[in-house]
């Protein structure tokens, strides 16, 4: 197999523990398809609700498996997810609150574009620039403690150029802000509990991130349920903020469903999934 390793930008072939893993992977999910449960070729899968309302797949699963396994079992099939889902759902719960999310706004509408700044300008991977970009959204923030997430992530001399990526930094304070008018208006119970859109609560004196995320995951939650509702025998596959389907379903009546049932307009993206190592082992590159 040819092409570049996720973090290994020198040598030309993946390293032997990445193969050895998918390798490893690519066993487990195929002994899976071969039980007189599920039918041969279909892996049953078990899903617990999380405090906030997510599902996640437990023990061995498609969920959570390396992407190339995903894409090798699932091929053929169809994939949608809700387009940049925090984002866009922190930025119309602010507007409702009060705030006006002016810099995730022009994120949303330019979402490459600006990663791709972010990038060059920080000298990270666009994916590298995206998964900073949530981490402040859960709460990581502009500091080059080693214990950040951010600087966990990347290194503390790409943090620090990082933080000084104005865009970036426009971000950031709209999610601090867009929270902080959120929760100061957010209604309680007596007890000071917060219950988001799925009808799960979280106490009061939890971290403010953690106050957030689950209200974030609340709309979440109730958008992946309206999808389920609208196909349940073509969806097959649960993610986090998306699903996989047997069939190409209709995008505009999920996009209304989810509308209907949260109150929030989320962009859905579609995709064919095939094999595609070569993107597999070099999409880790700058």
């Amino acid at each position: 197999m040819t092409g570049r390793a996720p973090h290994d930008l020198v040598t030309e072939f993946p390293p032997r523990e990445a193969i050895e893993r998918l390798a490893h992977a690519t066993g487990q999910i195929i002994r899976l398809a071969k039980t007189d449960v599920a039918g041969n070729g279909y892996v049953a899968h078990r899903y617990v609700q999380s405090t906030s309302g997510r599902l996640y797949a437990t023990n061995i699963n498609l969920q959570t498996a390396p992407s190339l396994v995903k894409q090798a079992a699932l091929a053929g099939l169809w994939e949608y997810d809700f387009s940049n889902c925090h984002f866009a759902i922190i930025s119309q719960m602010a507007e409702r609150h009060g705030y006006q999310c002016s810099a995730i706004a022009r994120y949303l509408a330019n979402k490459k574009a600006t990663r791709r700044v972010i990038a060059a300008q920080a000298g990270i991977t666009d994916d590298q620039a995206k998964v900073c970009l949530l981490a402040v959204m859960y709460g990581a923030r502009l500091s080059e403690w080693h214990e950040n997430a951010i600087p966990e992530a990347i290194g503390q001399d790409a943090a620090a150029r990082l933080f000084e990526v104005a865009q970036f930094k426009a971000i950031s304070t709209d999610v601090d802000q867009a929270r902080r008018a959120i929760l100061k208006s957010w209604p309680r119970t007596a007890s000071g509990r917060l219950t988001n859109a799925f009808g799960k609560a979280i106490a009061g004196n939890a971290k403010l991130a953690e106050q957030m995320a689950h209200l974030i995951q609340g709309v979440e939650a109730k958008a992946l349920k309206a999808a389920i509702d609208l196909y349940p025998n073509r969806i097959v596959l649960l993610q986090h903020d998306g699903f996989a389907a047997t069939a190409k379903l209709n995008v505009g009546a999920i996009t209304q469903a989810v509308f209907k049932a949260t109150g929030y307009r989320l962009e859905l993206e579609e995709q064919r999934l095939h094999i595609d190592p070569d993107a597999h082992f070099l999409k880790h590159k700058k």
